[in-house]
């Protein structure tokens, strides 16, 4: 055992005492602020910046919706002056629907004009669809298309309050909406909208930190075991320690840099929470938690990151081997909004339990429903202790024979004759 905490003491000092994971260790929080800026900054400039009216052609085979629609396009032009449509119309006397369409379509495709709007005869009485003409560019067209959408229909709730002999005032009054004030029964008081945003970030920042925790540093672990059992230091070390020592204090050692990263960037991040009024919205139990997920699910990938860093001889013949177990982890992180809105669904209990897959999905849920009954959360940690002693004595085996193979990088059958037989 004291061997194995000197490996690990070793690996710790080594590793925290760069200037690389100083400037990492900085870099990276303010990284992501600054990316958050940026793009707070860019939609703003989006929102509010200026660009050319777009040119919409309209035909209008009602008759009765031209003249409320170039009210309503006014309108928005004098709201949003930096998002303005440009209104062109075309004589629909002579024309049947299919033939304005044709050439709506024509204008369009030649760009003529930007986007063109149909609408049919009966469109008032919702018989028939408003046909909208674009490019294909939907994405670039998201904007106007919704803008279009809400204009047309008010003009056409316009004509439907006129035909009807009905005031339009009337049914705006009718359709005011109610403001909502949001109470959080926990803390007895009225949960303001940043608290409830920051409150639906928690399960995100959770299993960011675990994803970080247990994939970024643990790169290290491949490329620390890798380059020492290239420049023959292994050999060195073997002949004081035993193989699994040495996987063991690696392990231990780089775990514990993992913990002191997560746990600096989660004090600065429950600081800045805290000096933003927001400091309850992450429960204590919940901190304990993570903690317990953290170093066993750390401990898991790092003893797989070790038996494939002992197999390999360079990090690309590693690539191959890593990609899968990388893969294993963005699926939960895909899927985080799903778990955290159905923390109670079938498909949510069954992963927080199945390894490797728990530590993240069952993070998830204890963010958002800190009552996951204990059971489910006993099960999840003695599965998931049950797993790291498996993955350890599994990758023991593939160290063993791996850290002292060169040449030619083992096949998968290899390795599991390594498991067998070794």
């Amino acid at each position: 055992m004291g061997r194995i905490l000197t490996i690990a003491l070793r690996e710790y000092a080594e590793m925290v005492k760069t200037k690389t994971f100083i400037l990492s260790l900085l870099a990276t929080p303010l990284l992501i602020v600054g990316i958050g800026w940026i793009g707070t900054r860019i939609q703003h400039s989006v929102e509010k910046g200026s660009r050319p009216p777009e040119r919409v052609l309209v035909v209008d085979l009602e008759g009765d919706l031209l003249s409320g629609l170039r009210e309503k396009v006014e309108s928005h032009n004098r709201r949003t002056p930096g998002r303005r449509i440009g209104l062109e119309t075309l004589a629909a006397t002579d024309l049947d629907q299919e033939q304005a369409a044709s050439e709506v379509s024509r204008r369009v495709r030649e760009r003529q004009v930007g986007v063109g709007l149909v609408i049919p005869k009966d469109a008032i009485d919702g018989k028939q669809a408003i046909r909208y003409y674009g490019r294909g560019d939907a994405f670039q067209e998201l904007d106007l298309f919704q803008a279009l959408r809400g204009l047309v229909n008010d003009a056409l709730i316009d004509v439907r309050c006129e035909r009807l002999n009905m005031s339009r005032d009337l049914i705006d009054e009718i359709r005011r909406r109610a403001d909502f004030d949001r109470i959080d029964v926990t803390a007895g008081a009225k949960q303001s909208e940043g608290k409830m945003v920051m409150s639906m970030m928690v399960p995100f920042f959770f299993m960011f930190l675990l994803f970080m925790g247990m994939v970024g540093i643990n790169q290290h672990m491949l490329t620390s075991v890798i380059e020492e059992k290239n420049s023959r230091v292994v050999e060195v070390l073997l002949a004081s320690v035993s193989p699994f020592q040495l996987m063991a204090g690696k392990i231990a050692g780089l775990s514990a840099v993992g913990l002191t990263v997560t746990s600096i960037w989660g004090v600065a991040a429950l600081g800045s929470l805290a000096g933003f009024g927001l400091g309850d919205v992450i429960a204590p139990a919940a901190l304990v938690y993570f903690l317990a997920y953290y170093v066993l699910g750390s401990v898991f990938y790092s003893a797989v990151y070790a038996a494939v860093g002992a197999a390999c001889n360079t990090l690309k013949e590693a690539q191959p081997l890593i990609m899968p177990v990388t893969m294993v982890l963005v699926i939960p992180m895909a899927g985080w909004v799903f778990f955290a809105q159905n923390p109670t669904g079938p498909w949510s209990v069954a992963l927080s339990l199945i390894p490797p897959f728990s530590p993240l999905v069952m993070i998830v849920r204890l963010s958002v429903q800190p009552s996951v009954p204990f059971y489910q959360v006993f099960a999840s940690i003695l599965i998931l202790a049950a797993s790291v002693a498996g993955a350890m004595w599994v990758s023991a085996r593939v160290f063993r024979v791996g850290i002292l193979l060169y040449g030619k990088p083992p096949t998968p059958r290899e390795m599991l004759r390594w498991i067998r037989e070794s």
